[in-house]
C-alpha cells in the first residue's frame, strides 16, 4: 500500500471552529469550505478527484491517505465525535463503491 502522509495539530483545538481551521489549513480546501461536519466529508471525498478542486493534494487510485493526529485523546468529546465520525463517514462512501479504506489514522 502506497500512503499519503498528513499531520494534524489539536493541541491547541478547543472548539469545531478551531478544528475546522486546522482541517482548511492543512488539507487545502477552497475558500469556500463551509467549515461544517458535511462540509469537511465532501472536499476529503474528493481526494481521487483532482478536477473537483477541493483540496490542494490527491491521491491516485493506488493511493490511501494517513492522517498523523496529535493531542485528539485531550479535546472534547464533540470534536472527537465529529472527527472520527467525518472518517468513518468518508470510508463508508469508499466502502459503498466497493473500494477499500481511503483513510487510516494514527494517533500521536
Amino acid at each position: 500500500m502506497k500512503f499519503v502522509n498528513i499531520e494534524l495539530d489539536f493541541t491547541d483545538v478547543q472548539n469545531l471552529e478551531d478544528m475546522h481551521k486546522e482541517l482548511f489549513q492543512n488539507f487545502g480546501f477552497p475558500d469556500f469550505y463551509g467549515r461544517n461536519f458535511h462540509a469537511f466529508i465532501d472536499c476529503v471525498s474528493s481526494l481521487r478527484h483532482p478536477e473537483d478542486g477541493m483540496t490542494s493534494f490527491f491521491l491516485k487510485d493506488d493511493e490511501f491517505l494517513s492522517i498523523k493526529v496529535k493531542s485528539l485523546a485531550s479535546c472534547s468529546e464533540l470534536i472527537l465525535n465529529n472527527f472520527i465520525l467525518a472518517i468513518e463517514n468518508i470510508n463508508e462512501r469508499e466502502r459503498l463503491n466497493s473500494r477499500p479504506n481511503m483513510i487510516y489514522l494514527i494517533l500521536i
